[in-house]
């Protein structure tokens, strides 16, 4: 009852904080801003009493169950989004990441009852292998939409001038590009834990095959190779940050809606 409650009351206002956003994204007022940010402290805070009292009932975080898993994706989501707020300081990111986090609770209300085969044991290593993989794709979200952000500055730039002019002193453009870039770099860290962790726990289990059929863990290793990819080759020169940036957005968009198809259109 009390879980219900607070997640409701955190999904109100998270709706709310999504309207300011997307206001804020269209006329620039420094009001909405305020608005939008308040109610996602506020449903940051509903949102970690539930994960609590689901901890508190069951023993357990629920992982392997599909509404619980994009719960906690969209929670870590504004947990990542708040770090590089205050780490940054980045123009609309606030505004540009909160419309994603209400969709991806919007998402959890239709994913109620559905479980996976490979997810529900109770082992802390295998709860582990979940939550990191969950905490990287919400810093690939981040690098996606701070790319998306990049971009839009980007575009801006061209049109009034040479952007490359405003690399040579600290600018917006910059700091998006920096931010997209440690976003990336953290993902695929975390992801290579959580690689690990789900390594060990298949060979403890002797369920390596039924372990890699799952579509969590096939959705990680696409993703663990793209950021491999990416980040090599960012780092080497090969790839400008406009060129990762466009890159990182389209393999988020295709990777999320391949995640989301497998993961309630094979396991009913």
């Amino acid at each position: 009852m009390l879980e219900s409650a607070a997640f409701h009351t955190a999904l109100v206002t998270l709706f709310v904080a999504g309207g300011a956003a997307l206001m804020h994204l269209a006329t620039g007022r420094e009001r909405a801003r305020l608005v939008g940010t308040l109610a996602l402290l506020a449903a940051f805070s509903m949102l970690s009493v539930f994960i609590f009292l689901s901890w508190y009932s069951s023993g357990g975080l629920p992982f392997g169950v599909p509404s619980f898993d994009l719960i906690f994706l969209g929670y870590v989501l504004i947990g990542v989004l708040v770090a590089f707020d205050l780490r940054f300081r980045l123009p609309y990111l606030r505004s540009a990441v909160t419309p994603v986090a209400v969709g991806i609770f919007f998402l959890s209300l239709f994913a109620i009852g559905k479980t996976t085969v490979t997810t529900q044991g109770t082992e802390a290593v295998l709860r582990a292998h979940v939550a990191l993989i969950l905490l990287a794709m919400s810093l690939y979200l981040v690098a996606a939409i701070v790319g998306s952000l990049y971009l839009r500055t980007w575009t801006r730039l061209k049109t009034r001038g040479s952007p490359s002019a405003t690399m040579l002193a600290p600018s917006p453009l910059e700091r998006l590009g920096h931010a997209a870039h440690i976003a990336r770099w953290l993902g695929f860290a975390i992801l290579s834990l959580a690689l690990l962790a789900g390594a060990l726990y298949s060979a403890s289990t002797g369920s390596a095959r039924s372990f890699g059929k799952d579509p969590l863990v096939l959705s990680s290793i696409v993703l663990y190779a793209f950021l491999a990819f990416v980040n090599h080759a960012r780092q080497t020169g090969r790839l400008s940050e406009r060129r990762s940036s466009q890159m990182t957005l389209c393999s988020c968009i295709a990777l999320f809606a391949l995640f989301v198809l497998i993961r309630w259109g094979l396991h009913d």
